[in-house]
């Protein structure tokens, strides 16, 4: 119980309160007095929960003892070092008031009520531990910010702790009583994050047996001068650990977050705490995934009332697997398959996956997975197989291939990163998955930039090397030579490569079916070295470049094996290389002829002279072609997938009369057939390719500009799939 008391002597008047029980009674003085602490009602010496005279410095805790409840109290001892300027007469009411506790301990006191609302603004103390206050705590008290001591803990405190006190900047010790702060109320709610501008507290952050709710503030992590006692313990905090907890790399003892509602993995970043020896403890709640390594190193010092694993989930996925229907149960961390093709999954793909160190199979393609491909997948050393049409194919994934992809050097088959949206260039650490054999991937994407020249290191590479419809440039690498195990689909088609063919490509001598250069930029006269590709059977294709001269006789050799041989259409095959490049051909020497005899001079002649005869000219050749086909030089040739001819519309999507030849379909359509005379129209909210062969998705929250581009929605508007021109407006 509590009573206050009024005392006065030499015009000094003051409030002193006290608070009894078994323990014994609390004596609170405020300035000028000293605060003495809790005295045990046998003794004046003994071990007290916490004795402090502010003008001594920082409090001393120490463990509590129970005394008998029949003993007396008496007054404690004075020490010279303790004594203040108010001398004697301190000395004087100190003792006085002492001998007033055996009376307030035996009549009860009075409850205390609420906490006191117009305290002085130049207070610079709260300390009402175990003063049975009830009701909420003051806005008021945000006013008291030349406050550097705050005990409320062990009252009877409800409601949620209001943000004002983000005012009490100076606070610097929250423990007068022991168990400091907050601890052992009623209090409820979510913490303010306007506490994190307590950073110059030094010891005791202590809120623990509550019932705060919700997520630790991150901003809590500016409270980093902390030596001791960080106590979150008994509440009902959920949500993940904040990482910015790490900071606090001044603690030696007592980081207690136990008995929660705390999910998800802990963070690494713990591991920082490298100074505490004692009180690591985060028992009792829902962490998952697995005790980073940082954190377990901590451990060797700091033994000493460790608990960690105890009432928690490590050695299982978290809970993000479970939530909603994304995700059915994928079991423990060292799961070594998951196989989540074509199962209509939708949102990001989470990086959480990363912590499947074990995996052997991961195959997530053909989704509707958006955003950007996580870095953490590069974690997944363990990975020889992406599955059937695996990885991440055919997702609407955008951003550029993360670089930690070069870490899966386990990897044999499926490196699926092919019909996406992918940007930026090719990452060269993808040269480092040497062991892969088949299915490396990476076309029908918006990749740019040039082919690596590490992709030469891929030497085990058999089946399917795709780089094909990107916007990729530069030249050929001529290390690709050194594939020489390719046995199938080598297509490098349809992007904006240029400079000549290397001749190191002959040496693929094994590919069997589909090497693909056209419908590129590739200039200058076709290697002899491609000769040496006699082991083909269908698909040799060099169309639709600028390669000049004769086809090589040893190249030529090849169609009557190969049921798919498409090389002079779109080219400039024999024409000098010079006629179609900016040199100058050099002129041809005249021949050398004998002078002729000279005749006689012939008599003159009255007959007048004969008009010269004219021949009629040559026809030449017809230049008139069907829809869907164009003149090549030689005869009508067929429009590739996502051109198209028309020569008998006008209009804004076709060709003037006078013009003869293949057009790329304007944006926003698209053909997939070969020998089309006009172009579809992509779908409402979809995007077509770069080479035209058909449209993809723009993802929710874009709408898709001038049938060009996907743009995102601006400020106030929204599109829960992507829209046309303009996003919807939010209502009020």
């Amino acid at each position: 119980r509590s009573i206050g008391v009024v005392i006065g002597g030499s015009g000094v008047t003051s409030h002193i309160w006290w608070r009894c029980s078994r323990r014994g009674c609390v004596l609170a003085v405020p300035s000028p007095w000293a605060c003495v602490g809790t005295v045990p009602l046998d003794r004046t010496d003994g071990p007290l929960n916490q004795r402090l005279d502010r003008r001594q410095g920082r409090p001393t805790l120490q463990s509590p003892v129970t005394h008998s409840a029949t003993a007396t109290a008496t007054a404690p001892s004075r020490s010279p070092t303790r004594a203040t300027p108010m001398g004697e007469m301190e000395s004087s009411a100190k003792l006085a008031c002492w001998k007033m506790v055996q009376v307030i301990c035996m009549l009860g006191g009075v409850s205390a009520g609420n906490l006191p609302t117009g305290l002085p603004t130049a207070t610079t103390e709260i300390a009402y531990n175990g003063f049975g206050y009830s009701g909420t705590i003051p806005t008021q008290f945000g006013r008291l910010t030349d406050v550097s001591i705050m005990d409320m803990g062990r009252n009877s405190l409800t409601g949620i702790v209001p943000t004002q006190l983000g005012m009490l900047t100076k606070l610097q010790w929250t423990s007068v009583e022991g168990y400091g702060l907050f601890t052992s109320n009623q209090l409820s709610g979510s913490l303010p994050t306007e506490i994190g501008m307590w950073t110059a507290i030094i010891s005791v952050f202590d809120i623990q047996m509550n019932s705060f709710t919700a997520q630790i503030p991150t901003e809590f992590g500016r409270m980093s001068q902390q030596d001791s006692y960080f106590v979150l313990t008994g509440n009902s905090f959920s949500g993940t650990i904040p990482s910015q907890l790490g900071n606090f790399v001044e603690l030696e003892s007592y980081f207690r977050l136990g008995d929660n509602k705390i999910t998800g993995a802990m963070p690494s970043e713990l591991g920082g705490l490298t100074k505490i020896s004692k009180g690591f403890q985060v028992y009792g709640n829902k962490l998952c995934d697995v005790v980073p390594t940082e954190v377990s190193a901590l451990s060797e010092s700091a033994s000493s009332e460790w608990s960690v694993t105890t009432g928690n989930s490590f050695g299982t996925t978290c809970g993000w697997f479970d939530s909603g229907d994304r995700f059915p149960s994928l079991g423990p961390t060292d799961t070594t398959a998951i196989d989540r093709n074509s199962n209509g999954l939708t949102g990001t793909i989470p990086t959480e996956f990363g912590v499947f160190s074990k995996l052997t199979l991961f195959n997530v393609g053909r989704n509707s997975f958006t955003g950007s491909l996580p870095t953490q997948v590069g974690r997944l050393t363990a990975m020889t197989d992406g599955g059937p049409y695996g990885f991440v194919l055919a997702n609407p994934l955008t951003q550029t291939i993360p670089t930690q992809i070069g870490s899966l050097t386990a990897l044999g088959s499926e490196l699926g990163l092919d019909e996406t949206a992918f940007i930026g260039d090719i990452p060269s650490q993808i040269g480092q998955l040497t062991a892969i054999s088949e299915y490396c991937k990476l076309g029908a994407s918006s990749l740019t930039g040039s082919i690596p020249t590490q992709f030469g290191s891929m030497t085990s590479a058999v089946d399917y090397f795709t780089v094909d419809t990107n916007q990729m440039t530069g030249t050929l690498p001529s290390e690709l030579g050194r594939l020489v195990n390719m046995k199938q689909k080598m297509y490098l088609k349809y992007n904006k490569l240029t400079g000549t063919i290397p001749t190191e490509l002959g040496q693929l001598v094994q590919i069997e079916t589909w090497f693909l250069l056209n419908s590129n930029s590739l200039s200058g006269v076709i290697p002899t070295q491609l000769g040496k590709l006699a082991m083909l059977t269908s698909g040799f294709s060099l169309r639709s470049n600028q390669l000049c001269d004769d086809v090589p006789t040893e190249v030529q050799a090849l169609s009557s094996g190969v049921d798919t041989f498409l090389i002079t259409t779109s080219n400039y095959i024999g024409s000098e290389c010079c006629a179609v490049s900016a040199k100058t051909c050099a002129p041809s020497p005249l021949p050398t002829t004998a002078r002729p005899t000279p005749l006689p001079n012939p008599l003159p002649t009255l007959l007048p002279t004969p008009l010269p005869t004219t021949s009629k000219p040559s026809p030449s050749p017809t230049m008139d072609c069907a829809d869907g086909y164009a003149w090549d030089g030689t005869a009508c040739a067929v429009c590739d997938i996502g051109k198209y001819a028309n020569y008998s519309v006008g209009g804004k999507y076709n060709v003037s009369l006078n013009v003869h030849g293949c057009r790329l379909c304007p944006s926003g359509r698209y053909n997939t057939l070969t020998g089309q005379g006009s172009c579809t129209v992509c779908a409402e909210g979809k995007l077509s390719y770069a080479d035209r062969s058909n449209c993809g998705d723009c993802p929710a929250g874009t709408f898709v500009y001038n049938d060009q581009s996907c743009e995102e929605c601006p400020s106030g508007y929204y599109a829960p799939t992507a829209q046309v021109d303009a996003c919807l407006e939010c209502s009020a």
